[in-house]
Parts: C-alpha cells; sequence; structure tokens
C-alpha cells in the first residue's frame, strides 16, 4: 500500500504500534478518537464478496447495505472467510483486500483515512481528498446505523 501511494505522489504517514484487533484497541495505540478510526469489512451476498469501510464508532445497517447492492441476503465474512479471500486476519484487512469497495458517507467527512497495510501493527495515514484516487471504482453510500 505505501508503495502504491508513493507511487501515485499521494502523501501519506505510517505509524507503528502494538498489533490491534478491532477499533477500541486500534483507537487507544494510535492515539484518535474511535469516530476518526476507519474499519474495512469484508462481506458477502449471493453476488459474491466486498468490502465496507465504515467510520469506527458507527455500525453497518443491513437493510441499506441489501438496498445498495438489490441483493436479499447480506453477512460478515467468517474469518475464515477473511483470510481465504485476503489472505490476511481479521483486523488486517486493508482497502485493496476486495475489488469491491463501498464506503460509507460519514467516511468522506473525515480529514484523513486510517488502514492497516495487511500488518496489524502498523496504520497508513493519507488525506480524505486522496480516497477515489486510491480506490477508482470506490462506490459511496448510506450504508451505516
Amino acid at each position: 500500500m505505501a508503495k502504491f501511494l508513493s507511487e501515485h505522489h499521494i502523501p501519506f504517514k505510517v505509524a507503528s504500534h502494538k498489533p490491534v484487533y478491532n477499533i477500541a484497541e486500534a483507537s487507544e495505540a494510535e492515539g484518535i478518537h474511535p469516530s476518526k478510526v476507519v474499519k474495512n469489512i469484508l462481506m458477502k451476498d449471493e453476488k459474491g464478496f466486498f468490502l465496507i469501510v465504515l467510520c469506527g464508532d458507527t455500525r453497518c445497517d443491513f437493510d441499506k447495505i441489501r438496498d445498495f447492492r438489490r441483493t436479499k441476503r447480506v453477512r460478515m465474512a467468517t474469518p475464515e472467510e477473511v483470510k481465504t479471500q485476503t489472505g490476511v486476519d481479521v483486523g488486517a484487512v486493508n482497502l485493496f483486500s476486495c475489488p469491491e469497495v463501498i464506503a460509507d458517507n460519514g467516511v468522506l467527512k473525515l480529514k484523513e483515512i486510517n488502514c492497516h497495510p495487511d500488518d496489524n501493527t502498523k496504520t497508513i495515514y493519507f488525506p480524505v481528498q486522496y480516497l477515489k484516487d486510491v480506490l477508482p471504482h470506490l462506490d459511496v453510500a448510506d450504508i451505516a446505523q
């Protein structure tokens, strides 16, 4: 991820910290409020796997996601599916872990995006205005509760 950001002249910084596995741990390790921590959740429906990106203090709204994707069933991927689909464990999934990504509207209101580069002992930060450069096929929708 750092290589991609460098090659595309996107300013970023990397912070190292103890391994984190959830928003509370990430917020503490990174010294920022949970609302400013971004979480990436691998989901599955009858169309396949996709990633949702939410602010750390929000929850996904399954009804809104179903409506947006026009599907009947949607669920979070199991830890085994996360590992199989992304190659990393829960807690280390990054923005590039899945080709289909939906970000909640609230994420675009943040000053910067933060995510793990397939390593939950590091966090990469970059300005939110570059999110569409990083993910040109990004969908943005109201998917949080």
